[in-house]
């Protein structure tokens, strides 16, 4: 049962790392339309003597940037796709989705645990093994009471009648007292396992619920302010009508860019530690 819990795991989170590559290629590919077309439009500017070959470079420098970008998140999702397909038994598998998984990140912690521990698949098997330990105590423990016999005694002789009630006792081996101890021993220790484990369980899940809790509210308040900071649309403008220089719009694009790539790295991880919140439960 926890290898089954590993594999789901491992492969929510292969999922969620090639949702992140879809959206990182969505972008790139929009920046890329953006600098060739850039780099097309100071080509010819460049034919008709309006432009200056370190603007013309800096224009074929940013395609090149680019491409490289994309190489490596196209090298880094074939891993990732080799991967999952050596979880489907060497089967390959195809992964379009460039949306998270939606899972709302529980609002009250301790009463989600509550509904969620009953149903863990280890906390249920050390419970089992406890009771189990618990159970054979009790049959250990009453194999080394003493026995106690009563009966009806009829017994002839020469000469003599004896009769009456007849009382017996068996007092148990030592070996069964040992016995007796061991299974103490083990109910001991089974329940100190499940306790162990218990805990073990909490804290984890609750490390993971506030750095889930966390990433949320940063991812939210990141993404507003990208939007609303977002001078794409102007930088375009001020370059066309002359108001800045293409090593200015170059420098205020990367930052622009650099927001998004951030925002984007965010978004993975904050749906990493969602999938492996909820993955532990399985």
């Amino acid at each position: 049962m926890a290898a089954r819990s590993r594999l789901f795991l491992e492969v929510r989170i292969l999922c969620n790392d090639l949702t992140y590559n879809n959206t990182r290629e969505t972008e790139l590919d929009q920046r890329m339309v953006h600098a060739e077309g850039l780099l097309r439009s100071y080509q010819a500017k460049f034919d008709q003597g309006d432009a200056t070959i370190l603007e013309l470079n800096k224009a074929r420098l940013n395609v090149s940037v680019l491409r490289q970008q994309a190489d490596d998140n196209r090298i880094e999702k074939g891993v990732l796709l080799g991967e999952l397909a050596s979880l489907n038994g060497g089967k390959p598998v195809i992964w379009q989705g460039s949306t998270y998984y939606a899972q709302v990140i529980p609002a009250d912690f301790d009463r989600w645990y509550q509904t969620v521990e009953v149903e863990n698949p280890l906390l249920k098997e050390m419970k089992k093994e406890t009771e189990i330990s618990a159970g054979n105590q009790k049959l250990q423990k009453s194999l080394a009471l003493p026995g106690f016999s009563a009966g009806y005694l009829s017994e002839k002789t020469v000469g003599q009648n004896f009769q009456g009630v007849t009382l017996g006792m068996t007092i148990p081996l030592w070996e069964n007292k040992n016995q007796v101890r061991y299974a103490k021993a083990q109910t001991a220790a089974s329940e100190s396992r499940e306790m162990d484990g218990r805990l073990l369980y909490y804290n984890r899940l609750r490390q993971l619920h506030q750095k889930a809790v966390g990433l949320e509210q940063s991812v939210a308040r990141f993404r507003s302010e990208l939007a609303q900071y977002d001078n794409a649309g102007y930088l375009q403008k001020a370059l066309d009508g002359g108001e800045i220089t293409l090593i200015d719009y170059f420098l205020e694009l990367s930052l622009i860019y650099s927001g998004k790539d951030a925002l984007q790295l965010a978004e993975r991880d904050l749906n990493r530690v969602i999938a492996e919140l909820y993955g532990r439960l399985e």
